[in-house]
């Protein structure tokens, strides 16, 4: 079978085609185990931090690194954490595959909820007016007025510090991300207590997502039905669709398309 694989851990900034592709043999399952044929796997921030060191791989070589059901159910749990109640506002920090779905859940079960966006590119802008958002802009402005809860799906620390002063008192910041990069570390360092973390402001984070929330995730996907856009790549171009995720090239999700 063919595989694309990640021999050393390395920066896309240094090197853009990370994985190798190569054949492997079929594998044979053991005792207690099914062989599982895989026609499409998405791509997520995920495999950018094993690749690049963030989340090191047990082991290496590794042609398997995309995590299941990562950016819905991590949304989906996520949105939990919030503790949103049906009515008040909910900001998004980031609009790719993790967002997006997010907003397709909110819209259906907050329908009286408002969602105010923060991207970085026009395209997300832009993608995020099309599924509802009632307002775009920056992740460094400010949003037309404070909001009861946030979800940072960014992989960079700005954007935490800038949603803190959106955030209403009492308001919740909820992180959605197994890692965080280095590169703008510093910015925590501008963090200023009275108008950032003042009046009972919260920050949450996600660990992993549970059984139940995968179960859950999956009902509530069929029930609405959260149908994501995707952005379609072939196993020759995991490398490609890498590069385009760390450059924030993103509209919905990226998945790579299996053939044979």
């Amino acid at each position: 079978m063919k595989a694309m694989v990640l021999q050393k851990i390395c920066y896309l900034n240094d090197n853009t085609s990370p994985l190798e592709l190569v054949d492997l043999p079929e594998p044979i399952p053991g005792e207690k185990e099914i062989l599982i044929k895989v026609s499409a796997c998405g791509v997520c921030h995920t495999e950018l931090d094993e690749i690049e060191g963030r989340t090191p791989p047990p082991y290496l070589p590794v042609a398997e690194a995309a995590p299941l059901l990562c950016a819905g159910a991590i949304g989906y749990r996520s949105l939990l954490l919030t503790g949103l109640k049906d009515g008040q506002t909910l900001g998004l920090t980031g609009f790719g595959a993790s967002a997006h779905l997010v907003m397709k859940m909110v819209r259906h079960t907050h329908r009286n909820s408002r969602v105010f966006v923060f991207a970085r590119s026009e395209q997300e802008q832009t993608f995020a007016k099309e599924l509802g958002a009632v307002w775009v802009g920056h992740p460094e402005e400010d949003a037309l007025e404070k909001l009861d809860r946030i979800i940072d799906t960014t992989p960079a620390w700005k954007p935490v510090v800038a949603a803190l002063k959106n955030l209403e008192r009492g308001g919740r910041l909820v992180i959605n991300a197994i890692r965080k990069e280095h590169a703008d570390q510093e910015y925590l360092l501008q963090l200023a207590y009275p108008t950032q973390l003042w009046l009972e402001k919260e920050i949450k984070s996600v660990a992993n997502v549970t059984r139940r929330d995968v179960s859950e995730f999956l009902k509530l996907a069929a029930e609405i039905p959260i149908i994501p856009e995707v952005q379609e790549f072939t196993l020759e171009e995991a490398n490609q669709a890498l590069v385009e995720l760390k450059a924030r090239k993103i509209r919905g999700a990226k998945v790579l398309r299996i053939g044979g």
